[in-house]
């Protein structure tokens, strides 16, 4: 029984990650994809997107924060 209380609360939250990584602007919901979901290295998903590496950088610090407020946010309120 705890085995299946524990993959029911891992799959919440695997959804809750989902929703909340597609709630994202698309220019942070790109670099969470290539880097954190893809595993790519910054260099090279500055080389996908036409852009700099700082921007890549900045983009993924930006999207992680507004991750972890939303998955807070969540936490709080549960639908």
């Amino acid at each position: 029984m705890a085995m299946r209380v524990s993959n029911l609360t891992r799959e919440r939250k695997n959804e809750s990650v989902r929703k909340a990584v597609l709630a994202l602007p698309p220019a942070y919901r790109e670099v969470v994809v290539l880097c954190d979901l893809n595993e790519l290295e910054y260099a090279q998903a500055a080389e996908v997107l036409g852009c700099a590496i700082g921007t890549v950088r900045s983009r993924l610090h930006r999207a992680r924060t507004l991750l972890i407020e939303k998955m807070r946010a969540d936490e709080r309120c549960p639908a």
